[in-house]
């Protein structure tokens, strides 16, 4: 297991990281974290993850319309079992 380093060649490149540029349902970007924001808004903490206060988060999340903040203890992380 490594750390994600953002694909550092590629960023050297002028890319973006092989996620975002592979991603097939195109919901992730990459970019300075104020042009992210105003893009896509301020939120950052969303149950099951801590408040924002606590871990200063550097990403945006444009929520589903369920989704709840952070802080409920209600969330949980849905991983269901693959089929084979």
């Amino acid at each position: 297991m490594t750390k994600c380093d953002f694909c550092e060649d590629l960023l050297a490149q002028g890319l973006n990281p092989a996620c975002v540029d592979n991603c097939v349902m195109r919901c992730l970007d990459y970019g300075d974290i104020n042009e992210l924001r105003a893009k896509y808004g301020n939120l950052a903490e969303v149950e099951p993850l801590p408040k924002a206060d606590i871990t200063e988060p550097a990403f945006v999340v444009t929520p589903h319309k369920l989704t709840q903040r952070s802080g409920k203890g209600t969330g949980w992380i849905s991983n269901l079992p693959e089929e084979l």
